[in-house]
């Protein structure tokens, strides 16, 4: 009722400035609409404060800016909420911000107090401390209705280019193991490891990872090598059978024909893989029937060991993607990269697997390192190994499909990692998580560029 009273006073005390002007003139009539909104919100110019390291390593905060009409905000009339979907920079003020505020039938527009319950008159002049959700009010020019809304300014809480990792598990029955895969299917994880003799199979819940359940089943012992995941499927070839699960628990035999020596990966709808006649292969019918792909120069060259799949949809064309093959072999110094365009489309065109020539000085080529792991990560390639048993800095990215690579620090890796690891394995799920998992350690670390984290809700039913 507080409220309403002094909503009310405003607004006669508008009303008396306008009758004294209007002085014996009868004949004018206004009309004072009972309905009112707020029907727009925007931000005026905003500073950031970003944070870096001087040259000489000390701490350094420089001032930037950026136009707050960049960033759209979306008007809940159903919830009486106003804020913005795409997040501020990190680091924005917005202590002290200038609003621009309208509303329909020129309703009178208030602001709460952070203090109290006292309202103040808005004004597009006015600083306002929006670091926190700001109560405002609009009263219709009849003051006979009135509406309050809620205002969230929300600003990004990490840096965009943080990539934080979280040491996961101490696997023991990871720390034993020769050789180790892991696959990222659905809302799991799968981790399939060797002793040598036998390959045993591990799973835990994507949104876990601490705690890993030893699925019963096992396979021969260079299986673990051939495990991968598509069509919401599990695959591996064991002995030089091809089998699926769904679960990874019950596994159901594909085809015992293949002539397959190592599976390679899933595109969007063709499974790839090498066969004995050091060809590469593709199947579109889940792995029932394969064919030779044509490549454009001499299998020799097709990588032995460390071997790597990445798919790469491609921006210009949602009917087609390219898929990509990369690992070592002995007498190398540089990684062996394949790529090759898929056409999905009516008419499609059959496209050779084509070797990424990299010459041996290539400063720019991707080095054959022990334990090579490539993925696509952020739309991009992101790749690294092991040296002497650790973790590098940081990773390697290729912004052109696998043709040049530089060492990226935003692509850091976990810098406490433990010395010792013998063998690792890299996947990404489906929320943007990188997972590792390191044999000799046992460790299981999952990390994640901050910005791709950042979730992206659905706005069109508010614009």
């Amino acid at each position: 009722m507080r409220l309403k009273m002094a909503s009310l006073a405003a607004v006669c005390a508008a009303l008396l400035t306008l009758a004294s002007c209007l002085g014996s003139n009868d004949e004018v009539n206004y009309v004072y609409y009972d309905d009112t909104a707020i029907t727009e919100f925007s931000l005026g110019t905003l500073n950031v404060y970003v944070h870096t390291k001087s040259s000489t390593g000390s701490d350094s905060v420089y001032v930037t800016t950026v136009s707050g009409s960049n960033y759209d905000f979306y008007i809940d009339q159903s919830k009486n909420e106003i804020y913005n979907v795409d997040s501020l920079p990190y680091g924005t003020d917005v202590a002290h911000v200038l609003a621009t505020i309208s509303s329909k039938n020129s309703g009178l527009i208030y602001l709460k107090s952070l203090k109290s319950d006292s309202l103040s008159y808005y004004s597009s002049t006015d600083s306002i401390d929006f670091s926190q959700p700001r109560t405002i009010e609009v009263v219709s020019q009849s003051a006979a209705y009135y509406r309050k809304y809620t205002v969230k300014v929300n600003v990004h809480q990490q840096k965009e280019d943080d990539f934080a990792w979280s040491r996961m598990a101490v696997q023991q029955d990871f720390a034993g193991m020769s050789g180790i895969k892991a696959v990222a299917k659905g809302d799991s994880l799968f981790v399939f490891g060797t002793d040598g003799n036998t390959t045993t199979a591990f799973v835990t819940a994507r949104a876990d990872g601490q705690h890993f359940a030893k699925l019963p089943v096992s396979f021969t012992a260079g299986a673990y090598a051939n495990a991968i995941a598509g069509h919401g499927k599990l695959y591996m070839l064991d002995g030089g059978v091809l089998k699926s699960s769904a679960d990874g628990a019950t596994w159901t035999t594909v085809t015992t024909n293949a002539a397959l020596t190592r599976l390679v990966g899933y595109g969007t709808k063709e499974m790839y893989a090498l066969s004995e006649a050091g060809r590469i292969m593709s199947s579109a019918d889940g792995g029932a029937t394969w064919k030779a792909d044509e490549l454009d120069d001499n299998t020799s060259l097709l990588p032995t060991a460390n071997l790597n799949f990445a798919l790469l949809p491609l921006k210009t064309n949602d009917e087609m993607e390219r898929v990509l093959l990369t690992g070592t072999r002995t007498g190398s110094a540089n990684a062996l990269v394949w790529s090759k365009i898929v056409d999905y489309s009516a008419t499609a065109t059959a496209y050779p697997w084509t070797f990424v020539d990299a010459a041996e000085d290539n400063r720019y080529s991707l080095q054959a390192l022990p334990n090579l792991q490539v993925m696509c990560y952020g739309n991009q390639l992101v790749a690294f190994g092991t040296d002497n048993g650790t973790l590098p800095a940081a990773m390697s990215v290729s912004p052109d499909q696998g043709i040049t690579w530089r060492t990226d620090s935003v692509y850091a890796l976990p810098a406490q990692a433990q010395r010792g690891i013998r063998v690792l394995s890299a996947t990404a799920d489906a929320d943007n998580f990188v997972w590792v998992v390191c044999t000799g350690t046992g460790e299981v670390w999952r990390g994640r560029l901050s910005q791709l984290g950042w979730k992206k809700e659905n706005d069109s039913f508010l614009k």
